[in-house]
């Protein structure tokens, strides 16, 4: 199995070369923009803990238009965010802790959203 991995740093690999990790590349980039990958032509998808980090809906709506266009036909997607943490506290720790900084669809409780024709291109 090969992993590539997109992420913003700019020299990612060097933690995964000193543990002499072979299946994983990195590539610095911008989830909302997967240029780098062909129309359908990923396995899988998996996202932890990086959504929140998205200024606006547009760029969340265009995240999900991008895994669609990615994925191959069947492909998985696991993408989760503040969903898995336990313990009330650490959700609304984690939930607010951003909140002056960041769109209230991202502060915990706070709106709603929606992006719709998530398969086809903008």
């Amino acid at each position: 199995m090969r992993w590539t991995v997109i992420t913003i740093a700019p020299q990612p690999g060097e933690l995964v070369a000193r543990q002499g990790l072979t299946n994983v590349a990195f590539r610095q980039g911008d989830i909302t923009h997967l240029r780098m990958f062909a129309d359908a032509s990923v396995d899988a998808v998996v996202s932890t803990m990086s959504l929140h980090h998205l200024p606006t809906v547009e760029r969340l709506c265009q995240t999900y238009r991008e895994v669609a266009r990615i994925l191959k036909p069947g492909g998985g997607i696991y993408m989760v965010d503040f969903g898995h943490l336990k313990s009330r506290r650490s959700i609304e720790y984690f939930g607010h802790q951003h909140a002056h900084r960041q769109p209230a669809l991202f502060t915990l409780g706070v709106g709603g959203m929606s992006c719709t024709a998530l398969g086809s291109a903008p």
